[in-house]
């Protein structure tokens, strides 16, 4: 009743995952698509991205990646087109979660294609922390694609995957992982 269609929007946006953890995708749905509507409507590219996440992550849920992808290709197009000097981090975000949606629909080599453009998008800004989500999405790719053997010959030769693991002290994990 603020008359202010962020707020209504954002508003909209927690009331369908409210109805989500409650199971009634219905309700959830019909949420995200008026948030939607209105963050369209006010041209805003930062709710649109909360807006298409919502729905990529829905039809995630309900295992209708075709659509999930749909959206989460929206997110890297606003993420390419938004001057917002934020949203080239958002985009190696959005890259991953394209790999992801695609290692779910078990297409393994555009799953491998697009964690390496997460990476590549990463190395492109100095962003090196940004890298290691790429990273465990190639070796959760072989390993779920029943290719353990690429998973060791991966790990073995990411040094700076390694690198980066023992710098925040997490040497067990290296460990863990053989």
């Amino acid at each position: 009743n603020t008359g202010n269609d962020s707020l209504h929007c954002l508003g909209l946006l927690s009331v369908g995952a409210a109805n989500l953890s409650k199971d009634d995708k219905l309700m959830c749905l019909k949420n995200y698509f008026d948030a939607t509507v209105l963050a369209e409507k006010a041209k805003n590219s930062t709710l649109l991205r909360s807006c298409y996440s919502r729905l990529s992550g829905f039809y995630q849920s309900v295992e209708n990646y075709e659509k999930s992808l749909d959206y989460a290709f929206k997110m890297i197009d606003i993420s390419r087109q938004d001057q917002n000097p934020d949203m080239k981090y958002a985009r190696i975000n959005d890259l991953k979660l394209v790999g992801d949606i695609y290692l779910q629909k078990k297409n393994y080599d555009l799953a491998a294609v697009f964690y390496e453009r997460s990476i590549r998008a990463a190395d492109s800004i100095k962003f090196n922390q940004l890298k290691f989500q790429g990273y465990l999405g190639l070796i959760n790719l072989y390993l779920e694609s029943d290719e353990p053997r690429k998973a060791k010959i991966f790990f073995d030769s990411s040094t700076e995957l390694k690198n980066y693991i023992r710098l925040y002290g997490m040497e067990s994990v290296i460990d863990q992982a053989y």
